[in-house]
């Protein structure tokens, strides 16, 4: 179960989520949206997503350019991740170094699209075709993350890149296409799930702060079990393998399938500074590591590994 913490919101959402895939800690909000099949039962056309015509209702649409879509390349990347950062339903999962990463780790193929006013990336959906032994082809959007779906910076883009996916989703002949989105953007023809759910915290401007909202007899708890263990923590991208070992450990005891080393590695290499990992030890035995994700003013603590000791 993954956390979230903000200091935009203090809510706890529901999520609307279904996991194809990825056997990943998944826990935050999300939104699955499944396209119903064609009524009349017709095969589906084979069609060029960027034959759709140019979706637009922006308030000004007599005096600006209409919203076309097309597929991102990786020449777009520096665009896309400054339009993510600007977006508010933007996350770390939009970012170009995710779908850098799914695609070097676990060879899923790139169909991101980009919403264009003229020359001007207006907004993106991340989305990438993922093949699996037992489900067949999907187009998800994003694999291995829990949040994803149209994030854009201007009227009309979002149901432009959705219209554009579902024929792309039908052009391709794909089983499922699986948006996760942070809201319910109410798209005809799709369905929710409530699977999944977020649990979001504002953080104090003062770290010390934390200690004050716990209450004192547990901090007092807290306090004398890191001097009598004498506990340390410490943050590195270099402790990466400390948090494969023990969250593969966890999730052997969970009877649940864990994640390859390589992984965490490329979120490092394509993220950089937005991944951060913590490890506690005890004198150089490494109890808890987690990896976390920065995106704005957002923290989302995404994955924890601990030892059969430590969980107790």
């Amino acid at each position: 179960c993954a956390n979230t913490a903000s200091r935009r919101s203090g809510k706890v959402a529901m999520s609307r989520a279904t996991p194809m895939e990825a056997p990943t800690a998944r826990a935050a909000e999300a939104q699955a949206l499944v396209p119903d099949p064609r009524p009349d039962g017709a095969p589906v056309p084979h069609e060029s997503v960027l034959g759709a015509a140019p979706i637009d209702d922006h308030p000004s649409a007599a005096v600006s350019l209409p919203v076309s879509v097309r597929d991102l390349t990786r020449a777009d990347d520096a665009a896309r991740d400054a339009l993510v950062r600007r977006a508010s339903a933007g996350s770390i999962f939009h970012m170009s170094g995710w779908e850098r990463a799914v695609e070097r780790v676990f060879h899923h193929e790139p169909r991101s699209l980009g919403a264009f006013r003229g020359e001007e990336l207006v907004g993106v959906l991340p989305l990438m075709l993922c093949r699996t032994p037992t489900f067949g082809r999907h187009l998800v959007s994003m694999p291995y993350g829990v949040y994803g779906g149209p994030a854009s910076i201007t009227a009309g883009a979002d149901a432009a890149l959705v219209t554009a996916a579902t024929r792309r989703a039908e052009s391709e002949r794909v089983g499922r296409l699986e948006l996760r989105c942070v809201d319910d953007p109410g798209t005809p023809g799709f369905v929710g799930s409530d699977l999944y759910a977020a649990f979001v915290q504002e953080l104090p401007e003062d770290p010390d702060e934390i200690w004050t909202r716990m209450p004192k007899r547990a901090r007092a708890e807290v306090r004398k079990t890191i001097l009598r263990n004498g506990l340390s923590m410490s943050e590195g991208p270099w402790y990466a393998d400390d948090l494969y070992e023990l969250f593969h450990r966890s999730k052997k005891r969970l009877g649940s399938p864990a994640l390859p080393r390589a992984w965490y590695h490329a979120l490092i290499a394509e993220l950089g500074a937005d991944v951060l990992v913590h490890v506690a030890r005890r004198s150089s035995e490494p109890l808890a590591a987690t990896m976390s994700f920065v995106h704005g003013d957002k923290l989302d603590f995404y994955y924890i590994g601990v030892t059969d000791e430590a969980n107790r």
